[in-house]
């Protein structure tokens, strides 16, 4: 993860290297109010970005660097982009620093997904039903079943609890009734 103070844009420029895949970007210091943000990334030199939906933590933003930009060897301009309805807006810009090196021989970096899959993708993660079907409690989101756990039978940690009737309680309370008189 490559770490960017915002404020003093320092970061350690060795951090990537030409075919590194799966990294994220960390941005500290823009005090960012929501949960999720914008973040574009772009070669230095080209005319189009690619969009990254970051999410954002105690202000801080964190977006996982499009693996096709690594493959270039160039290096990565990254936009944090601030939207509404009505507007959309660059507030902070900075430029990493991608070395380049040889092409490793067995390398197969997945490929991105596109800004709607990314959205899809978070938002099928957030659950919205949890049901317990005979042994397993399951959570769902919409109809997509997102987690399983299967809970143990008998002995574990489960509780059986049988229901009683009332002259059972009665019989099993014999000899422990006292008047209020015998009590004082």
């Amino acid at each position: 993860m490559i770490v960017i103070d915002c404020k003093t844009e320092e970061y350690a420029k060795e951090s990537l290297k030409q075919w590194d895949y799966g990294q994220e970007v960390l941005l500290t210091g823009l005090e960012i109010q929501t949960e999720t943000i914008e973040v574009h990334f772009a070669l230095r030199g080209e005319n189009e970005a690619l969009i990254v939906i970051g999410t954002v933590d105690d202000g801080d933003i964190t977006a996982k660097i499009p693996n096709e930009l690594l493959r270039a060897g160039k290096n990565i301009i990254v936009y944090v982009y601030v939207t509404a309805p009505n507007f959309g807006k660059t507030t902070y810009e900075v430029e990493i620093e991608v070395k380049r090196r040889a092409k490793p021989q067995d390398y197969d970096a997945p490929d991105e997904q596109d800004l709607l899959r990314q959205i899809i993708a978070k938002l099928n993660k957030k659950g919205d039903k949890l049901q317990l079907e005979e042994n397993r409690l399951q959570l769902f989101s919409e109809e997509n079943l997102l987690s399983e756990v299967e809970l143990p039978e008998g002995g574990g940690t489960a509780v059986e609890i049988e229901s009683i009737t009332g002259p059972e309680i009665d019989e099993i309370m014999k000899g422990e009734k006292k008047t209020c008189k015998e009590e004082r």
